[in-house]
């Protein structure tokens, strides 16, 4: 990590500490985990669990990551952050700044037949592993 001429993390801890400043001080990736960390029921070890234990590639874990960041390279992104001479507007819809929101959710009739089924899914399987933490007969089968 660099630090100001002269400083040097004495501990780990000290140098998490400085990684998480200079992370939560960028403008486009610091928005992520600042809005993350103002949700008291976020468990943020629980919420961070999945990458150290996903087994994932390296590329894939990157995508994961740079989408919930909203740092994909989209035209909104291009335009805003890279201040590249595009137009903000969705490929697709040229009606709406194409972010990474947009692009997953933004598109009504594709919401309905895509979206919102794989939604009430996780929905049905959350609920049933609640069930199995406080009711005592459950189904085997979600």
């Amino acid at each position: 990590m660099k630090y100001a001429k002269g400083h040097q993390a004495s501990t780990p801890k000290e140098a998490d500490v400085d990684r998480d400043k200079l992370l939560l001080a960028k403008s486009l990736h610091g928005i992520f985990f600042k809005e993350q960390r103002e949700i008291p029921q976020v468990d943020l070890d629980q919420s961070w669990r999945w990458l150290r234990t996903s087994g994932l590639r390296y590329e894939a874990e990157a995508a994961i990551c740079a989408a919930q960041e909203q740092a994909l390279a989209t035209n909104n992104i291009k335009k805003k952050i890279w201040k590249k001479d595009v137009l903000p507007l969705c490929c697709l819809c040229k009606r709406h700044d194409e972010t990474v929101a947009h692009l997953i959710s933004g598109y009504s009739s594709i919401a309905k037949k895509k979206y919102t089924p794989r939604h009430d899914s996780v929905a049905k399987y959350i609920h049933w592993t609640i069930l199995q933490d406080y009711c005592d007969p459950v189904s085997k089968q979600w």
